[in-house]
């Protein structure tokens, strides 16, 4: 035992630690009022937990576990809440930060912020240029170069259009309420508003965090780390700075869990920014805050959505500084690589993450460069040839998969990248125009160093955009033309410090099969009712706006006259900004970029066939249809030739032969659809093709009996890999029928869309696996697939949907009682009480833990008897971690027997002394829970050794007492 406990000693130190005097532990007070809305004063009761706590709270926003103006007394205590109040040092603010935390002899709790907003304040308690109080700067005699503005806009508030709907206006979006001591950001010489130039760790303050909603769903408070965030718009003259909030256990918990993008991303963050307007912000100086809709730069990460490709969120809120109206901002996801871990799967390590950093040059955020240069070195030598254009996609030149090649680029998501910078004329990114052209800007893209799956690109601070007309900076308006900057030798990218996407681009674009398969990228979004067609722009512009139309009232009132005389207001300046761009920029940008990459070759004169039902012609890419469907495929002028498939594939050849499996369609054909088909179409004339038409046909199908079979969602790891490399989830067809899942997509939990064709037999299996060769190493057979993201260990939704969007099933799973717990850490996976489950699989009866450790995949989960027909299947001794752990007093000691053995598990001290024998006996072969209760022990680390005939396995556990 002397080597298991010099192995393990330093978990007992830490464990020490844990529990020395003078530690934050989790203990908090208790608020007799929830944090919100509220239209007059009262009084709130703060609690402590035990006799004797002494409650330290502040009302001036500072933390009340360090701050030199705390009040104490002994709990209970009863705080008034006053917006009127300048007790406790309050601020003139139309909020009131209640902190409080409990201390006692030897300890101190978690500071706990309850923020009580009175809206209806805000007009009268924030005075135009004054500052709120003592600690604040002073907006005139500042002799730092931050510039300060305070206040509402009192020509706003009393403007007949707008005085009666301040109030909506600020209840309109949810609100942010940030509370710190003022000198973290105020202070001349520390504090970062008045530095907003630095940056990094030493830049970073405590705070807390509150969420405060009105539509009945419970907000969030955390204590985190902030810091300024931007590039050019943290310079001094520009007083409404954004911010980067950071989770870490230092200061709290380490992560925020909540759903902060509700269904639409995952709910556990480490870091969101709060991201505003800046260059183009009323807030701002110069005339650039005439173009300012709030809304231009998050309408081009909205559509990276649109075309399924991964993009960073965001919501609108209003956000309060210690209490004091701040002004409209917005959260936004940061493509780094806990982002990349919590959709992509794996581990933040696996990841490198590609942004310019200081002096216009690339830098890794996370990982490394190294496959980043490799992608320079290929375009260094360039892509003419296919050889090379494959190789870098990790294929061959066939097009095959080569598993001795890295696949670097992820070619679709790089042209739609393109496409989007393109049509929305980004004049700022990846090449900066205000560079001229000869240094990146604003670029993120990642890369999976395990799975290999390309580098992909994020559009990122895409506030140049959507210009109808020039002004202030180097854009030209509606005809800005951000394609052929390669071929006139604007940009140019000379050292591998300054590589970026859109010289990948240029260099891809010499190469034909690249060219081509733009052109059906371009064909996809830009025609039909692709996502950059003037009525589906127009739709997803517009429901941004919505999103502010009321709100941006308030920030009117907050920044409109900062630099803007007479101020900039919702129906002078906002609205006919959002309606220039509606009326003057989308309805004609769609041509104008259609003809800019014709000009560039990256769009053929060629036009794809053109698919009708009866007379009318479609402008779907998916539609549902009954069987006997008849689909017309129509020549669109009276020359070339159609040719088509049904199998998916596409009727050109790598090469621009017509493929084997293309039929000749002629001029015109009717295809009669029976069953879900894809359709794939083109048209040539001579040796040049047109773009693909593809259409996806969707005839009922009977999903209804696809279950979900089994969930494993926090496994055991191995010395391999962690436990996120041997996750799974099962599906099975309960029918007698065959299900087709083609195109059917995973859009929570996991993400993972089926290619076409996948047909699941009658009483089959298809399991999708986190990692394709540790789940090989461990069940000896390969997944049907590997998907994106990561099932939540502490359980979320899991939602199918078929290819027309309707719901297949959603299912939310837990980690807690009443769902079995084991399947939480144990080993175990979560199956079906039924072999072909039946009724709501959202009801925890309808589940239970796997018979064995790591699950059945592929198979029903039933036991392994002689009689059994599945009792081939070997299964290995093994010892679970204990669950729960840490615990108090009893846990549960999970282990599986391949054979029957003479068993001993026990349980030592750090010492290595003998302090329990739990089983010392023979026993069969089997699964077998042992229930400990430790109540006899002190708390502290212990250690459990099976030892089962060859098989012996030492786990750790924490009793906490």
């Amino acid at each position: 035992m002397k080597n298991l406990i010099s192995k393990y000693l330093r978990y007992s130190i830490c464990w020490i630690v844990l529990i020395t005097p003078n530690t934050v532990i989790a203990f908090e007070p208790v608020f007799s009022a929830k944090r919100g809305f509220y239209q007059s004063s009262f009084d709130v009761v703060v609690s402590g937990l035990a006799s004797g706590d002494s409650i330290y709270y502040s009302l001036d926003g500072s933390d009340p576990r360090t701050s030199k103006t705390a009040i104490r007394r002994l709990a209970p205590v009863t705080v008034r809440i006053d917006p009127e109040s300048s007790t406790g040092g309050r601020p003139t603010a139309p909020a009131v930060i209640l902190r409080a935390c409990i201390k006692r002899v030897d300890s101190v709790g978690i500071s706990v912020t309850h923020t009580y907003l009175f809206v209806q304040k805000v007009k009268t308690l924030s005075p135009e240029n004054v500052r709120p109080g003592t600690g604040w700067p002073n907006p005139t005699t500042n002799p730092n170069p931050q510039a300060i503005d305070y206040g509402m806009d009192p020509n706003i508030l009393n403007d007949s259009r707008y005085r009666n709907l301040i109030d909506s206006a600020l209840l309109a979006i949810p609100s942010i309420s940030i509370a710190t001591d003022l000198k973290h950001l105020f202070a001349l010489d520390s504090g970062i508003y008045m530095n907003a130039m630095q940056d990094g760790r030493d830049w970073e303050r405590p705070t807390s965090v509150e969420l405060l909603r009105r539509d009945g769903i419970e907000g969030f408070q955390i204590n985190a780390g902030i810091r300024i965030r931007g590039g050019w718009s943290r310079h001094g003259d520009n007083p409404k700075h954004a911010f980067r909030l950071f989770f870490r256990s230092e200061y709290g918990k380490a992560k925020l869990e909540y759903p902060l993008f509700e269904n639409e991303g995952v709910a556990k963050f480490d870091k969101v920014d709060l991201r505003t307007g800046q260059n183009y912000a009323w807030s701002y100086p110069g005339r650039l805050g005439r173009y300012n809709t709030m809304i231009s730069e998050v309408f081009s990460r909205d559509l990276q959505r649109e075309m399924k490709r991964p993009y960073t969120r965001s919501r609108f809120y209003h956000l309060y500084i210690n209490g004091v109206y701040w002004g409209l901002f917005q959260t936004q996801e940061r493509s780094e690589a806990r982002y990349a871990e919590s959709y992509f799967g794996g581990n933040s390590d696996d990841y490198d993450v590609i942004k310019v950093g200081d002096y216009y040059s690339i830098e890794a955020t996370d990982g490394n460069t190294d496959a980043y240069r490799e992608l320079w070195d290929y375009c260094t030598i360039g892509f003419q040839t296919n050889d090379a254009y494959f190789k870098v996609q990790g294929l061959n030149p066939d097009g095959t998969r080569n598993l001795n090649f890295k696949n670097l680029v992820d070619i679709d998501n790089l042209i739609d990248y393109m496409l989007i910078i393109f049509y929305a004329g980004n004049f700022d990114c990846p090449s900066s125009k205000f560079r001229g052209d000869k240094e990146p800007n604003n670029i993120y893209c990642i890369y999976n160093r395990n799975r290999k799956d390309g580098f992909k690109f994020f559009i990122h601070d895409a506030e140049h955009t959507l210009r109808t007309t020039a002004g202030e900076g180097p854009g030209v308006g509606l005809y800005e033309n951000r394609v052929n900057i390669g071929r006139f030798g604007i940009m140019d990218v000379a050292s591998f410090s300054k590589f970026h996407p859109q010289w990948l681009h240029y260099k891809l674009s010499f190469n034909t099969e690249y060219r081509l398969r733009f052109a059906d990228r371009a064909y996809k979004h830009l025609f039909n009712n692709g996502c950059m067609t003037p009525k589906k722009a127009i739709e997803l512009f517009q429901s941004r706006a919505k999103e502010i139309d009321m709100a941006i009232i308030g920030e009117s009132a907050r920044w409109g006259n900062t630099y803007l005389n007479p101020a900039a207001t919702k129906d002078n300046d906002w609205l006919p900004a959002i309606n220039d761009i509606v009326k003057n920029y989308f309805p004609l940008r769609t041509n104008i970029v259609i003809n800019q990459l014709r000009d560039e070759n990256l769009y053929p004169t060629v036009n794809p066939p053109i698919f009708k039902s009866m007379n009318d012609t479609i402008f779907t890419d998916v539609l549902d249809v009954n069987a006997g469907f008849v689909l017309r495929i129509q020549r669109p002028s009276g020359s070339g030739k159609i040719y088509y498939t049904l199998d998916g594939t596409d009727p050109r050849a790598i090469g621009g032969s017509i493929s084997a499996s293309a039929i000749d369609g002629g001029s015109a054909v009717d295809v009669v659809i029976n069953s879900t088909s894809l359709i794939k179409a083109r048209i040539l004339i001579g040796t040049f093709w047109s773009a693909l038409h593809e259409i996806i046909l969707c005839t009922p199908g009977g999903t209804q009996n696809l279950k979900v079979t089994e969930i494993h969602y926090h496994p055991f790891g191995t010395e391999f890999a962690d436990h996120k490399a041997y996750e799974f989830l099962e599906l099975k067809n309960t029918s007698t029928n065959p299900i087709n899942l083609s195109q059917a997509n995973f859009i929570n939990g996991i993400t993972y869309t089926f290619p076409f064709g996948t047909i699941l037999e009658a009483g089959g299996f298809i399991v999708l696996a986190s990692n394709r060769d540790e789940f090989n190493r461990r069940y000896g057979f390969y997944p049907f697939d590997v998907y994106a993201g990561q099932l939540d260990n502490s359980g979320e939704r899991v939602t199918l949907c078929a290819v027309n969007g309707e719901t297949i099933f959603t299912i939310r799973y837990y980690d807690t009682a009443p769902w079995p717990t084991t399947p939480n850490g144990g080993g175990y996976s979560l199956v079906p009480t039924e072999i072909n489950p039946t009724g709501d699989q959202n009801d925890p009866s309808k589940w239970r833990a796997s018979l064995d450790i790591h699950g059945s995949p592929g198979r029903d989960d039933i036991p392994l008897t002689s009689e059994n027909s599945q009792a081939n299947i070997p299964i290995e001794n093994s010892l679970s971690q204990n669950y729960p752990n840490p615990f108090n007093p009893t846990t549960v000691i999970s282990f599986q027997l391949s054979t029957t053995n003479n068993v001993q598990l026990k349980v030592y001290d750090v010492l290595g002394r003998e302090v329990a024998t739990l089983v010392n006996e023979i026993k069969p072969a089997g699964v077998y829970q042992i229930n400990y209760n430790a109540s006899h022990l002190a708390g502290g680390v212990y250690f459990y050794r099976l030892i089962a005939g060859n098989y012996s396995s030492v786990k750790k556990f924490i009793l906490i007492k």
